[in-house]
């Protein structure tokens, strides 16, 4: 399978991506930064959380999903939150109904918000 990982060279989203390539996935990751870029072991999608264009590019280029980005601005949690609803959005929509699309939201604070799963809509 082909699975975009948002946050690909963070904490838990680089552990992803290597027991991703591990079990002999294609991975594609979200990266921000040059030196994000030079360090993924995968195809680079440039973008960020804000950017919903690179984010629906990454969706809709593979077979699912694994949400695991987070903007750590707890001075301004409100909009953190914000942001990663607006990317679930986009991801979702970048899906396009895709059943095995996974939401997950693993190592921040963010995971609280809502998401949709297949159809239902349940807290992470």
């Amino acid at each position: 399978m082909k699975i975009f990982v948002t946050g690909a060279t963070g904490f838990v989203g680089s552990a992803t991506v290597r027991e991703l390539l591990g079990a002999g996935h294609r991975v594609l990751g979200l990266i921000h930064s040059d030196a994000g870029a030079k360090a993924l072991e995968a195809t680079v999608v440039r973008g960020s959380l804000e950017d919903i264009d690179s984010l629906r590019r990454g969706a809709e280029a593979s077979d699912g999903v694994i949400h695991t980005a987070w903007i750590n601005d707890f001075a301004n949690f409100a909009n953190s939150c914000a942001i990663d609803q607006a990317a679930i959005k986009a991801i979702g929509d970048g899906t396009g109904g895709l059943q095995s699309a996974i939401r997950s939201h693993l190592g921040h604070a963010g995971g609280a918000g809502p998401c949709r799963h297949r159809g239902r809509r349940r807290r992470a």
